[in-house]
């Protein structure tokens, strides 16, 4: 979405593209005020932020450094929710005389002082700043002391500036402050020797059934081979005339099988401890998809780079077929045969395949249908991939064989079944 972004000069009052500005019905405008609005998502904030020009205005006056927060490394409606934009006005002597909040955004800056228990804690991020127009961070001498309130979640409500204003800001006009967290966690404080010695992980996630992503098949040994399979249940029946009627289940099965390599006694029995704490079928648990540093699965499925993190641009509803993705490059596609994977709860993993092409517009976003239906209904900001780092699994037998020989050396083959966490 960058490119429909432009920066001429300091004098006219809008700086986005005019081809693409769109009004509260369509285009930029219209995503803008949705954000302002809380129709996007709901601001966390009693407070609006700047006018829906202003903001405009300042989106693009700022893009780098929107760029430069970015989940995707392009800016999507996602980022301009999430991220806090504090304006600074500066001086011709290069000083801050002014701050004011354009956007609020629902980023948190907390301190965590409990197992369960945070603080608010938020700044400026030191010696920094981000000016007008300009692609890269700026340095300043001295950082303008600008006070920074949360709310008991961490986002931020309010800002002041005080009596130090820095220097070394300038030129005059307008500079962007990133925020940080304030402050180090301080909690839980490191063990010492005597402590850590009678510290033992009994992996008790294993003894429950609830979601739990320190649930893992062991990775200490990379497969050898991988052998997918996806199932269709269809239900066949023919007319005494020989006519062939299929009804769909409406769904697919997918089972990846995996060939070890040769193992040691050590490196076996990893996998055999696993393979019993899942209890056979029993319990699902995550399949890592990176291994020595190479995609063992899915590797030749994948669009270019900015596909990989993907949000959902507006809400869709449980059967849904169609979705509408944003933080794209402009111009990059979504092919057919793309393999993707979100918060569809759709039993394989959560993932699915694309069946359409569909290149990005000038926002960066892109409709495609997918194979199988969502199953569970879906909200904007969702997280969405086509390079997966892992899949939900469970084995997809009870049994669990393996052979060994003369040589000591341990021959593996594990089938699994894509599956989902059972709530």
């Amino acid at each position: 979405m960058i490119s429909i972004l432009t920066y001429p000069d300091n004098s006219s009052t809008h700086y986005i593209d005019p081809n693409y500005i769109g009004n509260d019905s369509s285009g930029f405008q219209k995503r803008i005020k949705d954000v302002r609005d809380g129709n996007y998502l709901p601001l966390n904030t009693s407070t609006a932020p700047d006018d829906v020009d202003g903001m405009m205005e300042h989106i693009s006056m700022f893009k780098y450094f929107l760029k430069h927060k970015s989940y995707s490394g392009n800016i999507a409606i996602w980022d301009i929710y999430q991220t806090p934009m504090i304006r600074g006005t500066v001086d011709s002597s290069g000083e801050i005389t002014f701050v004011n909040i354009i956007s609020y955004g629902n980023e948190q800056f907390r301190q965590r002082t409990g197992a369960s228990t945070y603080v608010g804690s938020a700044r400026i991020k030191p010696g920094k700043h981000w000016r007008a127009g300009t692609s890269g961070e700026q340095t300043n001498t001295t950082d303008a002391d600008v006070q920074i309130s949360v709310d008991s979640q961490g986002r931020i409500n309010n800002i002041a500036l005080g009596t130090e204003h820095g220097a070394g800001y300038g030129p005059a006009g307008y500079v962007m402050f990133e925020i940080e967290q304030d402050a180090a966690d301080t909690y839980p404080p490191t063990p010492t020797l005597l402590e850590a010695a009678d510290t033992w992980d009994t992996d008790d996630e294993w003894t429950n059934g609830a979601e739990d992503t320190l649930k893992k098949w062991p990775s200490t040994v990379a497969p050898a081979a991988a052998e997918i399979t996806y199932l269709q249940p269809t239900a066949i029946t023919r007319s005494q005339s020989g006519i062939k009627y299929a009804k769909s289940s409406g769904y697919t099965k997918w089972s990846v099988e995996l060939e070890y390599p040769p193992m040691t006694a050590n490196q076996f029995k990893e996998y055999a401890a696993i393979a019993q704490a899942a209890r056979g079928q029993t319990t699902p648990f995550l399949l890592e998809l990176v291994q020595d540093g190479k995609n063992i699965l899915f590797k030749n499925l994948n669009s270019g780079n900015s596909a990989n993190s993907l949000k959902l641009k507006d809400s869709a509803s449980a059967g849904d077929l169609v979705v509408l993705l944003e933080g794209l490059a402009v111009g990059d596609t979504l092919s057919t045969g793309d393999t993707i994977a979100g918060k569809d709860g759709n039993c394989n993993g959560n993932i699915n395949t694309i069946i359409s092409t569909a290149n990005a517009n000038v926002f960066g976003e892109a409709k495609v249908r997918l194979a199988y239906p969502i199953k569970t209904a879906q909200d904007r900001g969702d997280s969405w991939t086509t390079a997966p780092d892992n899949i939900v699994v469970t084995l997809n037998e009870n049994e669990f064989l393996y052979t060994t020989g003369l040589d000591n050396l341990y021959y593996l083959t594990v089938v699994f079944e894509l599956d989902e966490w059972k709530l």
